[in-house]
């Protein structure tokens, strides 16, 4: 059972997931960087970004959100399917 359970204040969140034995090893990455953000500003990214992204499984590349860090700047996007 591959399930992320999430509780804070009012809101309770369930995410599935799967078998980590079912995808191929990613390569190791070592990023120095680390960065901060408040979370007003982290809040206001998501929303703005956040009704382009599918919850159709049918099609995994418009189900998320792509975060750019680099030095001094954070940018979030996604992609929004047209009819």
């Amino acid at each position: 059972n591959y399930e992320a359970n999430i509780t804070c204040l009012n809101s309770k969140y369930n995410i599935k997931g799967f078998n980590p034995e079912d995808f191929p090893q990613l390569p190791e990455v070592n990023i120095p960087q680390q960065f901060n953000i408040s979370i007003k500003k982290l809040k206001t990214m998501i929303e703005e970004t956040k009704f382009s992204i599918s919850s159709d499984q049918t099609q995994p590349a418009l189900t998320g959100c792509l975060m750019i860090i680099n030095s001094n700047k954070i940018k979030m996007v996604s992609t929004l399917r047209s009819f």
